[in-house]
């Protein structure tokens, strides 16, 4: 499973659904800090 982690949760995270097999990238991996919600977000 995918998982995109929105900047106001710890990119710790990330690092813990990567643990269990899942792909997990943080908001700011993506460059999209302080972008509105509305605006979205890259998924590919």
């Amino acid at each position: 499973m995918r998982f995109l982690i929105d900047e106001n949760l710890s990119p710790r995270i990330c690092a813990l659904l990567s643990a269990g097999g899942h792909h997990a990238t943080h908001i700011r991996d993506h460059g999209m800090t302080g972008v509105p919600a509305d605006r979205g977000a890259p998924m590919s």
